[in-house]
């Protein structure tokens, strides 16, 4: 077996080891899952040394895109192997840096509204986005990647396990059984059951991704367009949930009289846009269901 040192995040000169190929030869979802920890560890280091946006969100993004690997070589594990040790790893660091972004994203949309009433508004925003910068900074510190490298070098003989061949046919029957999934639930039962909508949205799209990369191929069909489409446009209705339920709050708690009048405005103001994203995804899910009956 071939081993390559990583450095270690914030800590000068130390290295860890850390398997990219197995003694079976060419592996691609090993190297692959090598990739992706990688990005991890590179977005870790960067943001340990302070984040922009664009730096937290890659953050989130890697760490979503070895969860949903994981979930894959669970399934091909049959029983012998799980993730739950690797998400708990993560949970705690995951769970911050998405506070940090949903304070983010709440002040980026307020601030197209230019309402004075909107101050105080904006100063509590401000003031749970630096709590949750604190929560987060600490969480960056503390996150152990020499325990991920002990749950990894387990994980790594089960990778060793897994010809090509096996991963494309087995991510190609998960995949199969989220978009049928997909197709049968009712998504708009309820603003959570839409919201997981997303979720397995995002881990069935990654999942072919993988049989993509794995294939060689590199146009992504029709369904790949709408999933992105879909993600995309969940995501912003998303967004002016958690904004509504943030500003309804405040509202309840902090304003009245004449304050409270000017909220409910920019409040039905946020609650039509909220709809309108709920008519998008309608449309798109006829799209998505269009798409399948053609298959």
């Amino acid at each position: 077996m071939i081993y390559s040192p990583i450095l270690v995040p914030g800590r000068r000169n130390e290295r860890v080891i850390f398997p990219v190929t197995s003694i079976m030869g060419e592996n691609s979802l090993l190297q692959h899952y090598t990739d992706l920890r990688t990005s991890f560890c590179k977005s870790l280091e960067i943001c340990r040394e302070g984040y922009s946006k664009s730096d937290l969100h890659q953050l989130r993004v890697s760490i979503k895109k070895l969860r949903t690997t994981w979930l894959l070589i669970e399934a091909l594990s049959h029983g012998k192997w799980n993730r739950d040790e690797h998400l708990a790893l993560f949970f705690q660091l995951f769970d911050a840096a998405g506070e940090v972004r949903e304070a983010q994203i709440n002040l980026n949309i307020i601030g197209q509204y230019d309402n004075p009433t909107l101050v105080s508004y904006v100063t509590y925003l401000g003031e749970q986005q630096t709590r949750a910068n604190e929560q987060l900074l600490e969480q960056l510190q503390v996150f152990d990647l020499e325990q991920l490298n002990v749950l990894d070098s387990v994980l790594i003989q089960q990778l060793a396990d897994f010809g090509d061949e096996e991963v494309i046919r087995e991510a190609g029957l998960y995949a199969a059984e989220g978009i049928r999934h997909l197709l049968e639930t009712d998504w708009f039962a309820d603003d959570r059951t839409l919201h997981d909508i997303r979720k397995q949205l995002k881990l069935t799209h990654d999942v072919r991704l993988i049989v993509m990369k794995l294939k060689h191929e590199e146009k992504p069909d029709e369904l790949h367009e709408t999933f992105d489409a879909a993600i995309n446009q969940i995501g912003h209705w998303h967004d002016y949930c958690q904004l509504l339920k943030s500003i309804r709050k405040f509202a309840t708690d902090n304003a009245s009289g004449q304050e409270s009048a000017e909220l409910d405005k920019i409040i039905a103001c946020l609650a039509a846009e909220h709809e309108a994203s709920r008519l998008e995804i309608q449309q798109l899910r006829a799209e998505y269901a269009a798409q399948l009956s053609r298959k």
